[in-house]
């Protein structure tokens, strides 16, 4: 079953420049939709919830890890080597 809600109880969260923790992230449909302080969520609607309570979150944070082919690097940042 497909949820378009979730509950990520993790406990820490990297933000704007600090991590605060504990905190609960609530996504909707792939997107973060709010962060709050502690795991206390009340009742909830039913969201299914992941327990991250030993891990630190990074929302927002992509893989840039790259590899070059033909002997191209694009770590390099060269014109012919990024085309």
């Amino acid at each position: 079953m497909r949820h378009s809600k979730l509950l990520i109880r993790a406990g820490a969260v990297v933000t704007a420049g600090r991590v605060d923790g504990p905190v609960t992230v609530a996504v909707a449909d792939g997107i973060v939709a709010g962060v709050c302080a502690g795991h206390d969520t009340g009742p909830g609607d039913g969201a299914p919830v992941l327990d991250a309570t030993d891990l630190t979150l990074a929302p927002g944070m992509i893989d840039l890890h790259t590899h070059g082919a033909n002997g191209a690097q694009a770590a390099d940042g060269t014109p012919r080597d990024l085309a």
